[in-house]
């Protein structure tokens, strides 16, 4: 196992294969050279093990996580991600007011009427949400910041035969994911998917609006590109 901040500071060598480290020089000088990636604090630290690149660190942006995670899928040598990378915090909010926003979105969403739904705090659950007759159950929990939900939702649909999700599939997701962004007109937005790239169209009043509507997308890890 071998660690290599991305800054170009000295690596670390850990246990693991010497033959890893050139593939670990590969990825930190791809990170360095796309303009997009800008760690928020600390340098992004890179673990490398038969071929699984691990990346852990702090970006100031979603629209910087995805180009870092391509840039270091596309080298050779890595063979897959464990991603540990997180996005700065635009708001600061402490675990309470997380766990109310998560447990509101959930409530508002009508695929998930009939789950339960508990949030956990300090070892305890309530019972937010009870349906006549549960079908599945779903558990919130908050802790310094990190968001676990537990449960058994379980999908008896099958699809006969197997399929990709196609460019309509891609389409739709963007566009539920327009739609629950409060700050977003999403009715005024025309959402395409060509090739994995997506292609928003229309008109916003303030540039910030734009940049929420762009960034959104981003958040699906089926998106590449635009």
């Amino acid at each position: 196992m071998h660690r290599a901040p991305v800054d170009g500071g000295a690596m670390k060598e850990g246990r693991g294969v010497s033959g890893e480290l050139p593939t670990l020089e590969r990825v930190r000088a791809a990170l360095r050279g796309e303009a997009r990636i800008r760690p928020s604090r600390e340098p992004i630290n890179l673990e490398l093990h038969s071929g699984t690149l691990t990346m852990e660190g702090e970006v100031d942006h979603i629209a910087a996580k995805m180009p870092a995670l391509e840039v270091a899928l596309a080298k050779a040598g890595v063979v897959g991600i464990v991603d540990r990378l997180r996005v700065h915090p635009q708001v600061a909010m402490g675990d309470g007011e997380v766990r109310d926003r998560l447990r509101d979105v959930l409530l508002e969403d009508g695929d998930l009427a009939d789950c339960t739904i508990r949030t956990w705090v300090k070892g305890v659950a309530e019972l937010v949400h009870q349906p006549p007759e549960p079908t599945d159950r779903i558990d919130i929990r908050v802790d310094d910041g990190v968001v676990t939900l537990d449960g058994d939702v379980v999908n008896g649909i099958g699809v006969t035969p197997p399929e990709e999700d196609g460019e309509a599939g891609m389409t739709d997701a963007v566009v539920r994911v327009l739609e629950k962004d409060l700050f977003v007109d999403a009715a005024s937005t025309r959402v395409h998917s060509r090739r994995d790239v997506v292609t928003l169209d229309g008109t916003v009043l303030r540039d910030a609006e734009r940049k929420l509507r762009e960034d959104d997308p981003r958040y699906l890890s089926a998106w590449t590109g635009w």
